[in-house]
Order: structure tokens, then sequence, then C-alpha cells
């Protein structure tokens, strides 16, 4: 049977005392799992906190730490109002995009949320990226390596550089969200067509704080973080149950 990428993404949110709430967001994959709980009051960002309970290198929790620099902002239902406050190249790229979610989800009030996401494997790049939202489909892309062939709005438009600021101005806050959250799922799916063990050292392509050149050596490889989910969606986040409802 064929293999596929698959991601899950939850995040929940509460009310603590007057203004004081919470937001909690976790995401799994094959590479990731990733857990960032966000602190509000008065309509900002009051403290974050992270555990990374997998990841591929050992620097990934310590990148985790710079989400501080979120501290003041102010709650936005749109996603990509974070990438405004802070270089997100200088941040855990996953860490980073989840915390993001969950500032937007308690600025609108979301109590509950979650995104399921899978792109089959394909040696030629031309895949079928789809998209869940709570349950129900939401976002279904054709492509052909980083180029989106349909639907409209997203016919022709490259995933690449440009494509944050593109959704966040032309596209609802649901919609935008949607796109950022699949694209991202598009990026990390290639992962599955490169070598199965982790290299040590990362890679000094500058996409995030690990990989900047200044710091990509030190990254020591955790050799056994990558999983494969493509024939068991069902465990993906399944030990986070009780953490996203607030029970641990």
């Amino acid at each position: 049977m064929k293999g596929a990428f698959r991601r899950v993404i939850r995040i929940a949110t509460r009310m603590k005392e007057g203004s004081t709430g919470e937001a909690r967001a976790v995401v799994e994959d094959d590479y990731h799992h990733f857990r960032v709980v966000v602190h509000y009051d008065a309509g900002q960002v009051i403290s974050t906190s992270t555990e990374a309970l997998r990841s591929p290198y050992d620097l990934c929790s310590a990148a985790g730490q710079r989400l501080h620099e979120l501290v003041g902002m102010p709650l936005s239902g749109k996603m990509a109002a974070a990438f405004r406050v802070t270089d997100a190249r200088h941040q855990c790229t996953h860490q980073f995009d989840i915390a993001a979610l969950a500032v937007a989800a308690a600025a609108r009030g979301i109590r509950q949320r979650r995104y399921d996401m899978v792109i089959p494997d394909s040696a030629d790049g031309r895949v079928s990226a789809r998209l869940q939202r709570d349950g129900s489909d939401v976002l279904e892309w054709q492509m052909d390596g980083d180029i989106i062939l349909e639907p409209h709005p997203y016919t022709r438009r490259s995933i690449g550089s440009g494509f944050t600021d593109w959704v966040a101005n032309q596209l609802s806050e649901d919609e935008s969200e949607a796109a950022l959250v699949l694209r991202r799922g598009v990026f990390i799916s290639a992962g599955r067509r490169m070598e199965k063990s982790i290299p040590s050292g990362a890679r000094p392509t500058g996409g995030c704080w690990v990989q900047q050149p200044e710091r990509n050596r030190l990254a020591v490889a955790h050799p056994d973080s990558r999983q494969n989910f493509s024939q068991m969606p069902e465990r993906l986040t399944a030990a986070d149950n009780e953490w996203i409802r607030f029970a641990a």
C-alpha cells in the first residue's frame, strides 16, 4: 500500500480568572512531537512554555524557549499575525506555528480545534495534499512540486516566498489559517523522500533557529526520532488526549 505523510495539530483554550486564559497546542508527525502553552491576559500574551517530546535534534527544545519573544503580542485571530512580531527563521518552526495557532484560537474564542492532514508519497512531486478541520474536509491542493495547480484562488501559486503575506491579506481568518497549516505539512512531507536516518548536524539553510549557520554544526541528531504513521494515523497525538483537555 502506498505510504503518506500524516500530521495532526490540536488546539484548546480556556478562560481562568477574570481576563486570564490559557491556550494549549500540540503537533505530531513522523519527525516531531511538540507541545506549547500560551498564557494571556487583558488581550495579550503574557507567557509561553514548551515541551519537545520528540524532535530531530537536541537543540530543538532550546529553540522553543525563544517563543518568549511573543510576550506582549496582542491577541489576533489571524495566525499570520505572529510572523510580524518576530522572525520565524530564528524560532523552532513547528513550535512557533502551533503557538501562533494557539494565539489565534484564544483571540477568536475557539475552545477546541483539530487539523488532520495527509500528503501521499510521490516520486515526481505531483500530489493531492488534503486537510481536515474538526473532522471535515476544508482544503485539497493538487500540486506539482511547490506549485498549487488547483483549486482557485490558489491556481498556479507557489507556496514559497510571499505565500504567507498573500494568504494573510487575501483570505479570511479560517481560510488563511488552513492554507498555512497545509503548506507546512507539504514542506515537511518532502522529508519522506530523503535519507532514512537524520544526519548529525543540521543543514545550514537558515530556515529555523537550529539551522542558522552559527549553530547548525552543534546540533546532535536524535537517531530514533523518526517514525512512520502512514498506516496508523490514530496514534498521532493519542498520548496528548488528557493534556489537551486540561486534565493533566
